[in-house]
C-alpha cells in the first residue's frame, strides 16, 4: 500500500514535458481540398493525429513547449475518404490506393510567447506503390506528421542547447 502512495505521489508530482496547447490550421489551398474534395471530416481527423503526434514525442523527449503552431499545406490520402466515396459510388474503397503524404510547417513557442528557434517546413510523399501498406486513409500522411513531429523536437532540443550555452560563452 505504501508503495502504491509514493508511485502516486511520484506521478502526481512528476514533471511532464509536452506542449500545452498545438494549435492546427490549414492552408488556403487545403482548406479548398477539404471542402470540395475530401470532406471536412478529414481535416479535423488530421489535426488530432498531429496534435497527438507533437504531444506524445514532445513529452519523450522531455521537452517544455508552451506552444505550437502547425500549419498543414497540403496533404493527399492513400485511400478514397468517405466523402469521396460518396460522391462517386464506382469507387472501391477496398482497392482503390495510391501515393499519399503530407507538407508541413510548424513553430514552437516557450511560456514567454516567443520563438523557439526558425520555423520548420517538412513534407514527405511516398513515390512507389509498392511501399503503400497501410490501409487507412491517411496513413502516409500520418508517417509524415510523426517525422515533422519528431524533427520539430530535434529543432526545440537544438535551439534551448544553444541559448542554454550562449551565456556561458561571454
Amino acid at each position: 500500500m505504501q508503495k502504491l502512495f509514493w508511485l502516486s505521489f511520484f506521478l502526481l508530482f512528476a514533471p511532464t514535458a509536452t506542449a500545452q496547447i498545438v494549435d492546427v490550421q490549414f492552408s488556403e489551398t487545403f482548406q479548398e481540398k477539404l471542402q470540395d474534395t475530401y470532406g471536412l471530416r478529414e481535416g479535423e481527423y488530421l489535426s488530432r493525429e498531429i496534435i497527438e503526434d507533437i504531444q506524445k514525442t514532445l513529452k519523450r523527449a522531455n521537452l517544455e513547449v508552451r506552444r505550437v503552431e502547425v500549419t498543414i499545406e497540403d496533404a493527399k490520402p492513400n485511400r478514397p475518404t468517405l466523402r469521396q466515396l460518396e460522391r462517386n459510388p464506382t469507387i472501391d474503397s477496398n482497392r482503390s490506393f495510391g501515393l499519399g503524404g503530407m507538407r508541413l510547417t510548424g513553430i514552437a513557442y516557450d511560456a514567454d510567447n516567443n520563438p523557439i528557434g526558425e520555423a520548420i517546413t517538412y513534407e514527405w510523399y511516398e513515390r512507389d506503390l509498392r511501399n503503400v501498406v497501410g490501409f487507412a486513409t491517411w496513413t502516409d500522411a500520418h508517417r509524415a506528421s510523426n517525422r515533422f513531429s519528431r524533427r520539430l523536437a530535434k529543432k526545440v532540443r537544438t535551439a534551448l542547447m544553444i541559448v542554454e550555452e550562449a551565456p556561458a560563452q561571454r
